[in-house]
């Protein structure tokens, strides 16, 4: 008789919850197949039992009466249906022969799901730390219109409780002033209206000189190695947290809520923008309910491109400022109306809008107030109109 390895594991699991494990059941299996994968779980030493093998037998028969202390170990490594059938997939796909050994080790190092892309990897190991480590977590959360990575809460020695926003870079180069500079921002708009304590950025390979200086007194800077060394002799712990993880991701996706609608911004990437992008389209954006994301904010570990027009395809709004005549910015308009975005064009200066833009009803603005007035308007206009037509 062939051995069999996920009913090895329906038995463990079977065993594991039954008050009678002697009168062990298992659907879709002959008693002789239970009863040949009871006697060899008893050999492997996972399962107490006693030997009931006799002439008519056609292969040896074990009476599981409970598992022992390797026997549970493997049933909650063995738990999760996912990591599971990941794991085994991976291992017959070697072609080899499999053994108990090589199974609890990748189910201790489960590999990472294929379609999950690697900047959402990251911020899964990087949740997976921090809860292991005692604090709660929460992924993909959004914070007065802006959507967070991490929302991690602590606890003090006192009790008290200490509020990280943390954001994840999963760049194959050292993060720079630039992203060090945009996450400050929010850090210091989410302090001022007391939803957070601190900021985090968590990077895979570090930070420039530059991003260093910026971050100095304002947020700290984490290298993954830096988390890492955090859970030396934890690696159970930082286990069971990325499957408890994974389990969140899996029940949000069978139990969708509605999302707040999505505003993408469109601009050049300069310091000179930064006001303008946190002050005056973050801020009044965010006060309407929209989740407010830029370009610069993706993480991508391919064509930027690619995922510029994915997210302008996604938005429910796109903002776009013309100052400065950025032709990446021209091209990312053009692409909007293209796929229907409805559009809100922007420009400090009419002499940066092209001539084929001027007959649309772009809004020019001399400061940030001037913008937030007169964005928080178009805004609204554009939120009646759409409930307009869908009354109709």
């Amino acid at each position: 008789m062939k051995r069999d390895f996920d009913l090895l594991r329906q038995i463990l699991l079977v065993t594991e919850k039954s008050q009678m494990p002697s009168s062990l059941a298992v659907d879709g299996h002959t008693s002789e197949e239970v009863g040949y994968h009871a006697h060899l779980l008893i050999e492997a030493g996972l399962a107490r039992g006693v030997d009931v093998t006799n002439l008519s037998s056609p292969a040896p028969q074990g009476l599981i009466t409970g598992l022992t202390w390797a026997g549970h170990e493997f049933a909650e490594l063995a738990r999760d249906d996912a990591t599971w059938k990941r794991v085994m997939a991976a291992l017959r796909a070697g072609g080899l022969a499999i053994t108990f050994e090589e199974i609890k080790r990748d189910l201790m190092n489960p590999p990472v799901p294929t379609d999950v892309p690697k900047g959402r990897q990251f911020e899964r190991e990087v949740a997976a730390i921090y809860r292991a480590l005692g604090a709660k977590v929460q992924q993909d959360v959004s914070l007065a219109g802006n959507q967070i990575d991490l929302f991690v809460e602590e606890r003090t020695s006192s009790g008290a409780a200490v509020r990280i926003v943390v954001e994840c870079k999963a760049y194959s180069k050292p993060v720079g002033i630039e992203i060090v500079n945009q996450f400050a921002s929010l850090v210091s708009l989410l302090k001022e209206r007391r939803l957070i304590d601190r900021g985090v950025i968590v990077a895979m390979e570090g930070f420039t000189k530059q991003a260093r200086e910026a971050a100095k007194e304002i947020i700290d800077l984490l290298e993954i190695a830096d988390l890492k060394s955090q859970v030396q002799g934890l690696t159970s712990e930082v286990r069971a947290a990325a499957l408890e993880l994974e389990k969140d991701v899996r029940s949000k996706a069978a139990k969708p809520i509605k999302e707040s609608p999505r505003l993408f911004v469109l601009m050049p990437f300069a310091s000179e923008f930064l006001d303008v992008y946190v002050l005056g389209i973050r801020e009044v954006s965010e006060k309407l309910g929209f989740t407010v994301d830029r370009a610069d904010d993706i993480e991508h570990n391919g064509n930027i491109l690619d995922l510029v027009e994915q997210r302008i395809r996604q938005a429910d709004v796109v903002i776009a400022d013309m100052s400065t005549r950025n032709p990446n910015v021209f091209y990312e308009i053009g692409f909007a109306r293209a796929v229907g975005r409805p559009t809100v064009l922007l420009c400090r200066n009419t002499d940066d809008v092209p001539f084929d833009l001027q007959s649309i009803n772009y809004i020019k603005y001399g400061g940030i107030v001037d913008l937030r007035d007169r964005l928080e308007k178009r805004l609204k206009a554009l939120a009646d109109h759409k409930s307009n037509a869908a009354a109709e």
